[in-house]
Protein backbone atom coordinates (compact mmCIF):
# COMPACT_ATOMS: atom_id res chain seq x y z
CA UNK A 1 0.00 0.00 0.00
CA UNK A 2 1.33 3.43 -0.93
CA UNK A 3 1.79 6.08 1.71
CA UNK A 4 0.35 9.17 0.02
CA UNK A 5 2.30 11.59 2.19
CA UNK A 6 5.63 9.88 1.48
CA UNK A 7 4.91 9.79 -2.23
CA UNK A 8 4.07 13.51 -2.29
CA UNK A 9 7.21 14.25 -0.28
CA UNK A 10 9.29 12.34 -2.85
CA UNK A 11 7.71 14.30 -5.70
CA UNK A 12 8.30 17.59 -3.88
CA UNK A 13 11.91 16.65 -3.16
CA UNK A 14 12.58 15.67 -6.78
CA UNK A 15 11.11 18.94 -8.02
CA UNK A 16 13.08 21.01 -5.51
CA UNK A 17 16.31 19.22 -6.37
CA UNK A 18 16.03 19.31 -10.16
CA UNK A 19 13.76 22.17 -11.29
CA UNK A 20 16.60 24.63 -11.68
CA UNK A 21 18.73 22.45 -13.99
CA UNK A 22 19.10 24.17 -17.33
CA UNK A 23 21.10 21.76 -19.48
CA UNK A 24 19.81 20.17 -22.65
CA UNK A 25 17.31 21.52 -25.12
CA UNK A 26 13.64 21.25 -25.94
CA UNK A 27 12.44 18.49 -28.22
CA UNK A 28 12.41 20.14 -31.64
CA UNK A 29 10.82 17.22 -33.50
CA UNK A 30 7.51 18.34 -31.94
CA UNK A 31 7.05 21.94 -33.11
CA UNK A 32 4.95 23.01 -30.13
CA UNK A 33 7.54 21.77 -27.63
CA UNK A 34 10.33 23.58 -29.45
CA UNK A 35 8.73 26.88 -28.45
CA UNK A 36 7.96 26.13 -24.79
CA UNK A 37 10.09 28.17 -22.36
CA UNK A 38 12.95 25.96 -21.17
CA UNK A 39 12.66 27.10 -17.55
CA UNK A 40 9.24 25.46 -17.12
CA UNK A 41 9.44 22.30 -15.03
CA UNK A 42 7.11 19.90 -13.24
CA UNK A 43 7.00 16.42 -11.78
CA UNK A 44 3.84 14.30 -11.72
CA UNK A 45 2.93 10.76 -10.77
CA UNK A 46 -0.49 9.22 -11.41
CA UNK A 47 -1.17 5.91 -9.72
CA UNK A 48 -3.17 3.10 -11.29
CA UNK A 49 -6.10 3.98 -9.01
CA UNK A 50 -6.14 7.58 -10.25
CA UNK A 51 -4.39 9.49 -7.48
CA UNK A 52 -2.25 12.38 -8.70
CA UNK A 53 0.89 13.65 -6.97
CA UNK A 54 2.53 16.69 -8.54
CA UNK A 55 4.82 19.66 -8.02
CA UNK A 56 5.77 22.57 -10.22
Amino acid sequence: MLDANKLQQAVDQAYTQFHSLNGGQNADYIPFLANVPGQLAAVAIVTSDGNVYSAG
